[in-house]
């Protein structure tokens, strides 16, 4: 059996979306997103097994790379975009430790799990229906599981406005499908958090 490393199942991955049935500008995004990502930093506070949750999956790329460094893991993606969800089940062709389900996040339901990703997800739902997301991950969530929340903090402006205004235009362009924005600071989202029963800890 071949040990897979974080690094070759980044180049894995590309490969794997490389004939995906997407046009050129989803394929740029998709190159960018795997040169660029935190995948890696990412995975190591993903639980190594059990059944694992990504909540507004997109083109699936970190749902597949989580599923191609631990078999142990059972990983379901969810989007509401059937673009989308065709190129990643095109991309996990063959890889039986993870599956794809359409559907939008406010109506989507699952069983307990070990860990729930909500990446670069929560924006684009009004306050209301991010708390009422949030509450779900923490009924949903196992004891001793994780949820794994990443979105831009409002309270680092620059940082900030350099994600608002990209999201603003991948929005507006209908290349992400989004009403609104609705950004928090790490501030509101950890007392919210913590007001639930989660313990918060904040990565760099």
């Amino acid at each position: 059996m071949v040990k897979l490393t974080s690094q070759t199942s980044i180049i894995d991955l590309y490969r794997r979306y490389k004939h995906a049935p997407i046009n050129p500008v989803e394929h740029l995004f998709v190159y960018l997103r795997l040169r660029f990502s935190s995948y890696q930093v990412i995975e190591k506070h993903v639980p190594s097994s059990g059944d694992i949750v990504d909540l507004g999956c997109g083109f699936g790329m970190l749902t597949v790379y989580l599923a191609l460094l631990s078999q142990a893991r059972q990983i379901t993606g969810v989007d509401i975009s059937h673009r989308r969800l065709r190129a990643a089940e095109f991309a996990s062709a063959h890889i039986h430790n993870v599956a794809f389900e359409h559907s939008d996040l406010v109506q989507y339901t699952f069983d307990g799990c070990n860990g729930i990703l909500l990446i670069d997800t929560l924006h684009y739902f009004p306050v209301p229906v991010q708390n009422m997301l949030l509450k779900k991950c923490y009924d949903r969530i196992s004891p001793g599981g994780r949820l794994l929340l990443r979105d831009s903090n409002k309270d680092k402006r620059f940082r900030h406005f350099v994600t608002r205004s990209h999201e603003t235009i991948m929005t507006r362009s209908g290349f992400t499908k989004g009403e609104m924005l609705c950004f928090r600071s790490f501030v509101e989202l950890r007392s919210y958090l913590e007001g639930l029963g989660f313990f918060v800890d904040a990565l760099p």
